[in-house]
């Protein structure tokens, strides 16, 4: 089956909660739509057309609302209506970017829209006032953007277009770990049974713009026994395909170009708010 006249360039399933036992998906296309379909017989239920190429977007936890992104510099917020379909007319429209958009997510309560920018910046925003909360600075594009989904850990990774992942602190959102994918090998402190390594790489975050205040990033990478890091090697290019918490918010991979990174977060440090790293 051919889905619009272009590129596809990022899909979205979820259950309705008007009809939880249905799965929709949400197509990003670069002819400028976002088009609804119902699983698994591919019928078209909607398509909104925007001024620019889309490049992803995402539905709220509770199915009120999706953000999305794309190449017009701006994100958009969309709320359902009464018939599960969507407004074509956006809710919200939130500005900070200076490029394209490339990635948007929600965080678990649906109090925070996260996005990821071609002009090397993820924001984060309020997402019943629109009003920005953070924003950070990366040395390379920001092409992904993850909230933690787990009950007990509250973290938001995004992921640069080369070498590097960030992990924020929720509760602290000046904390921020880098991590340096492809840093090491299996034996320098795998996890998930080879699936990668601890990332390699230590440097100093730049500074974070929280609320409208600039506050000190804080280098939260440790030396955890077992987990020899590594440092980087500029000329070694890394390049990200992609990320993704695990199920409960515990683990956080990266895919390269080379395999999957894999990571898990320190939750004794979490609970006791102790210093040091998140992984």
């Amino acid at each position: 089956m051919c889905i619009g006249r272009n590129v596809n360039n990022a899909l979205h399933l979820w259950h309705p909660p008007q009809a939880p036992e249905t799965t929709r998906m949400l197509v990003c296309n670069n002819d400028s739509t976002i088009r609804m379909f119902n699983v698994p017989t591919m019928e078209e239920l909607d398509s909104i057309s925007f001024p620019a190429p889309m490049n992803y977007a995402q539905v709220s936890p509770d199915g009120s609302r999706f953000c999305a992104v794309g190449d017009n510099y701006v994100i958009n917020v969309h709320r359902a209506r009464e018939d599960g379909s969507w407004s074509h007319q956006p809710e919200m429209v939130l500005h900070e970017f200076k490029d394209a958009g490339m990635s948007c997510a929600w965080s678990r309560d649906g109090a925070l829209i996260g996005a990821a920018g071609q002009d090397n910046r993820a924001c984060l925003w309020d997402a019943r006032s629109g009003a920005l909360v953070a924003m950070y600075r990366t040395d390379s594009a920001c092409r992904n953007i993850k909230f933690s989904q787990g009950p007990f850990v509250d973290l938001l990774a995004f992921s640069e277009n080369e070498r590097q992942v960030n992990l924020v602190d929720l509760r602290m959102l000046s904390r921020r770990q880098v991590l340096v994918v492809g840093g090491g090998s299996s034996e320098d402190g795998g996890v998930g049974g080879g699936l990668g390594n601890i990332g390699g790489g230590l440097r100093d975050p730049p500074a974070v713009r929280v609320g409208g205040r600039i506050v000190p990033g804080s280098n939260l990478v440790i030396h955890t026994p077992g987990h020899h890091q590594h440092r980087f090697h500029p000329q070694h290019t890394e390049n990200i395909t992609g990320l993704s918490f695990g199920a409960n918010g515990t683990s956080l991979m990266a895919g390269s170009e080379t395999g999957i990174n894999a990571w898990q977060v320190d939750m004794v440090r979490r609970r006791t708010f102790a210093e040091g790293g998140l992984v």
